[in-house]
């Protein structure tokens, strides 16, 4: 990297030989000696010091995680004080260029040449063409990702940094969706794909701003990529929010959020030169929300051999990008996509992050995958008439992938709701379980009832299902899955089924701290779904919410559940308390995760406070028995696709937990409301801190309040009914 001084010989400090005066790198280990103008290089250490690896950038950050939409980060550097400093990111250079050096030197000395030009062509290997090469294309839909939050470039930053053979991968990278880029190089006017090479990032060409949603836009990227970069494989990843089936992926900013169907993914490879058997992509990957399902899995199969994709919500911060430094030339997409997701998982499961899923797929399993769902599928639609609530009862209690408190991508793990099918279809299940099994090489999750692959199963959001189910229709996927979603949602939205009377069913509150309900045999044979509700009284006659949970089980005619710490409060530093209100999740391998409403001030562009409402994450986990909070998200109720809503916890600058709204949630004669109505004008306690100094716990409840309870029951078309309230007195 230097010499000892100019104009004399030296030795180079990586590999410790003799150099003559004018070497501008050395011959024996390829490192550089000297810039063009003549001065001296950084030593290697120096160099070493200035790469900027995930493991260093992002070990202190506060991440947070998000069953509403996903996880949250707070954008800090390594030293956890000073914003993320991207330039000084993208100013770290990259040492990887040696070994093409010290061949090049070598063929020169062997005089292995061509017309005078080495065989050292951008993509090709020297003798064999493009043995071992492999070309990754990087679609970045940048989206509010990138321009509220930087999370695009923090994650080009990673790539770049990564330590990747660059003799051995190409990576390419298409932008465009986002209203600024963080990354100097990268402008927001104009589409580019840009190479990273040995300097950094380099801007190879530029198109005209269209629609990152469109399947032209995407064909474009996929026929450049192999037209000027010969590889013996190619994959693609695909960054940014995701939708599931029927929503999509991606959210482009300046074309009113709009997204890439599954029907124009699917004609974009179409349209590629990735379109034939003998030479598809080796993998895709979805770097996005909810895409891990059997129709986009099944939309793919034709073009690519392996599918890599999260099922459930992603964290804001996505792959870890450093998986590409153990990519090898002999590595195909089963071995790519395998290492990604363990990279994926591993770095996580290290920062204790709960509710995260990753699979890899062979999409040549597919096949039999859509073969054994139409005969499980026609079995289920010749039983409707009979077995409907059992079928409805199976989907309620099915693991639902990207739930929100108030809203549902009507995604669920396709192998759960199998599992969750009465024996009466034993054979059909097994089959399916079984050709799924075959399909998945690789799931990571820690999630309950979660394996891998979900398939979209209309159920709650029954104003879309005329809608969605249109849309399926241009899948071409599983007409007796179609078929029968078909035939369910009619008969889902037709006319009523059941009318359960719990007038006379009030529950008992035990000695042991459990609440039980003895349910008539309409309601145990015809239920689909039991939750309940927890109130407080207060002393002006009006209700605040104060716990809402589903852990209960059900043992011949009764409903049980326990009141054991059900009572949940926090605490600033001063030691000031309020009653919260909680929302149980999620229920994963070894956590339970809790939403709770709250109120962030955030600090604007122009340094003005922003009230915004959110979800805090409370997560009580092995690490964490009594509890942390993981982050932050926003509440949006109304999306299209699953949002990675990052909150930058750097801008806020307070939290807010209020005593929650007091709401009339009983009429005159003592029913239960399911519509509640908001008190105006009412008193209401609120407690405000730093985050970091308040103090959220679980506690039983305190019976000096008046609180009441409620069993909530839904049949088998989603229609709900409460018990008679008890008084809490134990």
């Amino acid at each position: 990297y230097d010499l000892e001084h100019q104009g004399k010989s030296g030795k180079c400090t990586e590999c410790g030989k003799e150099l003559d005066a004018d070497s501008s790198f050395c011959i024996y280990c390829g490192n550089k000696v000297k810039k063009p103008d003549g001065t001296l290089e950084n030593s290697n250490e120096e160099t070493k010091s200035e790469e900027i690896k995930k493991a260093d950038m992002f070990s202190n950050m506060n991440f947070v995680s998000s069953d509403v939409h996903n996880m949250n980060v707070n954008l800090k550097s390594a030293n956890n004080d000073e914003p993320v400093n991207y330039d000084s990111i993208y100013t770290a250079k990259s040492t990887r260029g040696g070994t093409v050096l010290l061949i090049a030197v070598l063929l020169f000395m062997l005089g292995i040449t061509v017309g005078g030009l080495l065989l050292l062509n951008r993509g090709f290997g020297l003798f064999g063409g493009d043995k071992g090469k492999k070309t990754i294309m990087v679609y970045m839909v940048g989206s509010n990702l990138e321009t509220e939050y930087g999370l695009a470039s923090l994650d080009i930053a990673e790539m770049i940094n990564s330590a990747y053979d660059l003799d051995t991968v190409d990576l390419l990278i298409y932008t465009g969706g986002a209203k600024q880029w963080q990354t100097p190089e990268i402008t927001s006017d104009d589409h580019g794909i840009y190479h990273i090479t040995a300097d950094g990032i380099e801007k190879v060409k530029s198109f005209d701003k269209e629609k990152m949603g469109q399947s032209s836009t995407l064909s474009r990227f996929l026929k450049y990529s192999y037209d000027n970069y010969k590889s013996e494989m190619y994959g693609l990843i695909l960054w940014d929010h995701g939708g599931g089936p029927i929503n999509g992926y991606g959210s482009d900013e300046f074309y009113k959020f709009d997204a890439l169907t599954i029907t124009e993914l699917k004609q974009a490879i179409e349209d590629s030169p990735f379109n034939t058997a003998n030479n598809k992509l080796e993998f895709i990957g979805f770097d996005a929300c909810l895409m891990s399902s059997v129709e986009v899995a099944n939309s793919v199969s034709g073009y690519a051999k392996y599918l890599v994709s999260s099922e459930e919500n992603e964290p804001g911060n996505g792959w870890d990008y450093t998986f590409l430094e153990s990519i090898k030339p002999g590595d195909d997409g089963k071995t790519i996509g395998t290492n990604a997701a363990n990279y994926f998982a591993d770095y996580y499961n290290k920062l204790y992050i709960d509710g995260i899923t990753i699979a890899v797929m062979d999409l040549d399993k597919i096949d039999k995958v859509e073969t054994e769902m139409n005969n499980l599928f026609a079995k289920l639609n010749d039983n409707m008439s009979t077995d409907f609530a059992y079928i409805s009862r199976s989907r309620s209690n099915t693991k639902e992938l990207g739930r929100t408190v108030d809203g549902s991508f009507d995604s669920i793990d396709l192998y759960d709701f199998t599992e969750k099918l009465p024996n009466t279809y034993s054979q059909e299940k097994e089959s399916l379980k079984s050709a799924l099994n075959d399909a998945i090489v690789l799931f990571n999750t820690d999630i309950q009832g979660a394996h891998g692959l979900s398939i979209y199963f209309p159920y709650y959001v029954k104003s879309k299902f005329a809608k969605s189910i249109k849309a399926y229709k241009t899948f071409g996927f599983a007409d007796e899955y179609l078929r029968f979603a078909s035939n369910f949602t009619e008969k889902l939205t037709g006319s009523r089924i059941n009318t359960f009377t719990l007038d006379n069913i009030t529950p008992v509150i035990k000695d042991s701290n459990t609440v039980e309900a003895t349910l008539t045999s309409d309601i145990v044979e015809n239920y689909s779904k039991i939750g309940y509700r927890i109130f407080e009284k207060l002393p002006n006659g009006n209700y605040v919410p104060r716990y809402q949970g589903t852990d209960y089980t059900v043992e011949g005619n009764k409903v049980i559940t326990n009141l054991t710490k059900k009572g949940i409060t926090a605490t600033d530093k001063n030691g000031d308390s309020i009653r919260l209100m909680a929302f149980e999740a999620e229920r994963g391998v070894d956590y339970v995760k809790y939403l709770i409403p709250g109120t962030i001030e955030e600090t604007g562009t122009d340094d003005t406070y922003n009230s915004t409402p959110v979800f805090v994450h409370f997560v009580v986990n092995k690490e964490h028995p009594n509890g942390i909070i993981e982050g932050i998200t926003k509440t949006e109720p109304d999306v299209e696709v699953a949002s990675k809503t990052i909150i930058d916890l750097e801008k806020v600058s307070s939290v807010i937990f209020m005593g929650t709204t007091q709401y009339k949630i009983f009429d005159s004669n003592g029913k239960y409301m399911h519509n509640w109505e908001a008190v105006s004008n009412a008193e209401v306690e609120m407690i405000e801190e730093n985050i970091n100094d308040i103090k959220i716990e679980f506690n039983d409840l305190d019976i000096a309040n008046e609180h009441y309870f409620i069993f909530e029951i839904q049949d088998s078309q989603g229609n709900a009914y409460t018990t008679n309230p008890v008084k809490i007195t134990k």
